[in-house]
């Protein structure tokens, strides 16, 4: 039978934890969220939580994509998935250029779900990890940020600067008539 060496030192717990799962970066910001039980055991949340902190402290960004879309029309929003890699849940937030940054939609075990059931009905997924606004609106003119988490505790971030243009309104063709003297222009 295996015996696991235990710490009396918390700290020195939680260091070597960190160490033997490549977190040494992450070590100082986690070592207040991860908790170690008096007899130097791990709980399961405080793993759980050093590794999201872990996972975060790097994660991958690409560049931010230039999107242009026009109210009232769909726009997609695809992502560059690396391959051979599971996906356990895209987030999509979106930070608008007039007003507060609110949580767009999560992915997640293939259910897409809202923070506000109004989005529900012109949001979607297409091929798994792209996003479909499918009437965009003047007020999301900003910047889309997309967190990948991959079941292996890594992360990427996609950014999409998006613009929403607004379509001309349309106006009635002048009505033209005749009268005496020739054509007359009315409106």
């Amino acid at each position: 039978m295996l015996s696991t060496p235990r710490h009396t030192d918390k700290r020195t717990c939680l260091k070597q934890a960190f160490l033997a799962a490549g977190l040494s970066r992450s070590f100082g910001r986690a070592k207040m969220t991860a908790r170690a039980s008096s007899e130097g055991s791990f709980t399961l949340l405080g793993v759980l939580i050093g590794l999201f902190f872990g996972a975060v402290a790097n994660p991958k960004k690409a560049p931010l994509h230039q999107v242009t879309g026009m109210a009232g029309k769909p726009v997609l929003f695809p992502l560059n998935i690396t391959s051979g890699k599971t996906v356990l849940m895209i987030k999509w937030d979106l930070y608008p250029q007039n007003g507060t940054p609110f949580e767009l939609a999560v992915l997640r075990n293939g259910q897409l779900r809202t923070s506000n059931l109004k989005d529900m009905d012109r949001l979607d997924v297409l091929n798994e990890t792209t996003l479909r606004i499918k009437a965009l609106q003047e007020n999301e003119t900003g910047v889309l940020n997309c967190r990948v988490t991959y079941t292996t505790s890594k992360m990427e971030i996609f950014s999409f600067n998006l613009t929403v243009s607004v379509p001309a309104p349309e106006s009635d063709p002048p009505d033209v008539s005749q009268s005496e003297g020739g054509s007359e222009w009315r409106r």
